[in-house]
């Protein structure tokens, strides 16, 4: 259902990443309006905001006690609540916050009076429109000089929905690849929009609830680049739910949301920004000895276009391979993505985009990194000679870590003030400054220095069944070379899920693949951010586009979906830092390698991870003859 509000919709141009709403066509579900030339107002379903609507997902951080907007805000308050009386809107919390995009530094800009309503159908956009225009006039009047906006923001938008993997026995999973997916694609490509896009489509559970007597409807979930409107799709969405409807599938949803395949490496970060979660830093030494699951990066510095330093691009080592040597032995070389070490080739730098983040540059032409990007490179690539070398822990982790340290030190002696001579206040400060110190020497005495790059798939291998081969392999300095080794179960304590016990303390042994779907049970990960998790495969594959298949004319995937286990939903599963991770079974199996997965709105973050088969990777391998298996010692 549409709706229209009084004023006609303003028209403005589309910015790729400008994560700001743009305005909508006449009859759709999202419309802008004006009533004065410097003023615009954005509505869509389930929100609304003065004077426009950045794209989901928002922070909402709190504002400074002292700050003149929080300290007043209580003489407009009851005039507040008398409007959204007036028109019938049930407001469940009201407060001031900065709403700002997540990793961005919040300003007055960001100053937002953000009301949180029930939203009971699209007839309720003129009331919101209303209120919304009432309580701004408020701000102008007692805050002329903050530009303070207005959002009124329902449930649906704020609760993180769960998903699940769809049964075995649906009668969709037959009849996706045969009927549903290919009319799908159909649909989509009646839009330029749409047809160029789409990122990605997976087949869910997505919903409120995981509990039998509330079950989460099966969900065809098409992902949309951030710069497309729900006008762009909204017919879409409607004629492909018709088609599922008329095939029988009365209880399957079809849901567009904006959103984008992230491939899962840390984020480009100046090393000066201080750590915000635990996973980038380390409390403990360093370990000499790799062992799969941690984390690596280019052991260099970059510097953006705009003459900022930054930290390179971090990643996973899932493991370890061996190959077969001419003379008959067997060598052994750190597996990972080749996303992961693009850091290390000439060509490759950074810039900050609209949006103040940090991302690589397109690969300059003619490049040693636009010919790996096409063709992969061997052993034997001359390229290889100008190839920085790589370095574990990586310098963001090793920066992070040292500032955490001195965090500490402060913190304690800050406390010490207050209780001189305290015996553990003493040893916790001179433990911290012991840490940092042999810290500091691993680097200085060289002990990071990890490896080289013995070879790379480029980005476009694909496997026989048209999944994604994005592979490097490492060559290791002998005293860092680890294993195949399962952590423990002690390990595994801080977990809401039983370690594979049968697999810990073991090395991986064997091969199991993901086409076996759920009946493999529970799969398990490691990777250098989220560390441990756990979740099933899905009986229906993905098609998955990455930022880098336009720039070099690469056709559609199919992946392989693997899915958090919904009692994990409290922890990330699959983030960024964690692309190379190994996922094996409760057996102690190598399944493949996690290399990406959708950001979608609402749903809780990185729930959906996307695997290349162990075997696949082998096979490739063979191809170009390179005899290879899982490392044994």
């Amino acid at each position: 259902m549409s709706f229209q509000l009084p004023t006609p919709p303003s028209s403005t141009s589309s910015g790729s990443r400008s994560r700001v709403q743009n305005s909508s066509e006449e009859g759709s579900d999202l419309v802008i309006f004006a009533n004065t030339a410097t003023r615009s107002y954005t509505a869509e379903r389930f929100r609304l905001g003065i004077p426009a609507l950045q794209i989901l997902p928002l922070l909402s951080l709190p504002l400074p006690s002292n700050s003149p907007v929080v300290q007043r805000i209580n003489v407009i308050e009851p005039r507040i609540e008398e409007i959204l009386e007036t028109r019938s809107i049930n407001s469940e919390d009201r407060e001031v916050v900065y709403r700002t995009l997540p990793g961005q530094t919040p300003s007055e800009d960001d100053i937002t009076y953000l009301v949180r309503a029930v939203w009971r159908g699209d007839e309720d956009a003129q009331g919101w429109y209303s209120a919304a225009e009432e309580i701004r006039a408020l701000f102008i009047t007692h805050y002329a000089t903050r530009p303070v906006k207005v959002e009124l923001l329902s449930w649906q938008l704020e609760t993180q929905r769960r998903i699940a993997i769809v049964e075995a026995e649906h009668p969709l999973v037959p009849a996706w690849t045969s009927t549903i997916n290919p009319r799908l694609h159909q649909i989509i490509n009646k839009s330029p929009k749409l047809k160029d896009g789409w990122k990605t489509i997976d087949v869910l559970r997505i919903g409120f609830s995981s509990e039998e007597y509330q079950p989460m409807p099966v969900t065809i979930s098409v992902t949309v680049d951030w710069a497309l409107n729900r006008h762009d799709w909204d017919s879409a969405e409607r004629e492909i739910k018709a088609f599922v409807d008329a095939c029988g599938f009365n209880d399957v949803q079809v849901e567009f949301e904006r959103g984008n395949v992230d491939s899962t490496i840390f984020p480009l970060q100046p090393p000066t920004r201080p750590a915000k979660d635990n996973h980038e830093y380390r409390r403990e030494d360093y370990l000499m000895q790799v062992p799969m699951g941690t984390s690596f990066g280019v052991e260099r510095y970059f510097t953006s276009e705009q003459n900022e330093k930054t930290n390179g691009p971090e990643a996973t080592i899932g493991g370890y391979l061996e190959i077969l040597q001419s003379n008959g032995s067997w060598a052994k070389y750190a597996f990972t993505n080749y996303h992961c070490i693009r850091g290390a080739m000439p060509g490759f730098s950074v810039v900050r985009n609209t949006i103040g983040e940090l991302e690589p540059v397109k690969a300059p032409q003619n490049s040693v990194l636009q010919k790996v990007d096409k063709h992969g490179c061997g052993p034997r690539y001359k390229g290889l000679q100008q190839a920085y070398t790589f370095e574990s822990p990586s310098r963001r982790l090793h920066n992070f870590s040292l500032q955490f340290h001195d965090k500490e030190i402060k913190e304690a002696e800050r406390v010490r003030e207050r209780w001189p001579g305290n015996p553990d206040i003493e040893q916790a400060i001179t433990g911290h400054h012991k840490a940092k110190a042999r810290k500091i020497a691993f680097f200085d005495e060289d002990h990071h220095r990890f490896g080289k790059l013995f070879l790379a798939s480029g980005f476009s291998c694909r496997t026989a069944d048209n999944g994604r081969l994005d592979v490097a392999l490492l060559e290791v300095d002998p005293g860092r070379m680890g294993n195949n080794v399962v952590p423990p179960p002690s390990a595994w304590t801080s977990n809401s899920f039983q370690p594979p016990f049968v697999a810990c303390g073991k090395m991986l042994a064997g091969l199991d693949s993901p086409s076996e779907g759920a009946a493999l049970g529970r799969v398990f990960k490691i990777g250098a951010r989220t560390g441990a998790t756990t979740g099933n495969f899905s009986h229906i594959k993905s098609q998955v586009k990455m930022g880098w298949d336009k720039e070099y004319n690469l056709p559609v995937s199919t992946e392989f979906c693997f899915i958090a286990d919904p009692v994990t939903l409290a922890q990330p599963f699959m983030c960024q830092g964690d692309s190379g991770s190994w996922l094996f079974t409760q057996a102690g199996k190598w399944a493949g390698t996690g290399f990406g997965g959708p950001v979608k709105a609402g749903v809780a973050a990185q729930a959906i991870g996307y695997v290349t088969d162990a075997q696949a990777i082998l096979d490739w391998l063979k191809s170009i003859n390179f005899e290879a298996r899982l490392a044994t010692f």
